[in-house]
Parts: structure tokens; sequence; C-alpha cells
């Protein structure tokens, strides 16, 4: 007797000696008129089923859990490149100006030469 459940063990020399085909005869009349293949034909046609279930579930959300990710992402990496745009803008336009200050002034030197060549002609 097992102290923890109160049942006997089944001990060999006790067992009735049964063939393979009384034993599966014993298992399909306890299944409702099916043979043992038709069973588990149907009890794996339920696993696949579910795990076909388990499996869209889960891709659902890892495919939500990935959109929201990717968005994050593009979201980041918008700012980001917006503001590299922005620095490389300043720096463009600082550079246009300074340049554009030193051909004004060259500008105004070669107005002030034709000027004088002009005044010198006249």
């Amino acid at each position: 007797m097992l102290p923890s459940s109160g049942t006997r063990l089944a001990l060999a020399q006790h067992m009735v000696e049964k063939s393979l085909e009384a034993r599966v005869a014993a298992l399909e009349g306890q299944l409702a008129g099916k043979t043992l293949e038709e069973h588990f034909r149907e009890q794996s046609s339920l696993i696949d089923r579910l795990f076909v279930y388990r499996n869209a579930e889960l891709e659902k959300k890892i495919d939500a859990k990935l959109d929201r990710r990717f968005a994050q992402f593009e979201k980041s990496s918008d700012a980001k490149r917006d503001r590299k745009f922005a620095e490389f803008g300043e720096k463009f336009d600082a550079k246009l100006e300074s340049l554009e200050s030193r051909l004004n002034v060259k500008l105004g030197a070669i107005q002030d030469a034709v000027r004088l060549i002009l005044t010198r002609l006249s």
C-alpha cells in the first residue's frame, strides 16, 4: 500500500495475462464504438487545431508588439532625421550668408573700381 494514496500497487504476479488484441478491444469498448486509431486521429486533430489557434493568438500578439516597436523606432528615427536636416540647413544657411557677405564685399570693390574708371573716362 502506498502511504500517500492508500492504494495497493499492482504486482506483476497477480496481474491477468491479456493479449494485445484483448487490451485493444477493451480500450475500444470504452471509446463509444470508435477504433483506437479513430480516437487517436481525433485527438491529434484537436491538438492540431488547438496549436493553430494558439499560434494565431501568439502571432497577433507578436505582430502588435512589433508594430508598436517599429512605430516607436520610426518616430525616433524621423525625429533624428528631422533634427539632422535642420542642423544641416542651419550650417548651409550660415555658409551661404558668409559667402554672400564676401561676394558683396568683392562686388562693392568692383563697383567702386568701375565708377572710378567711368569718372576718369568722362
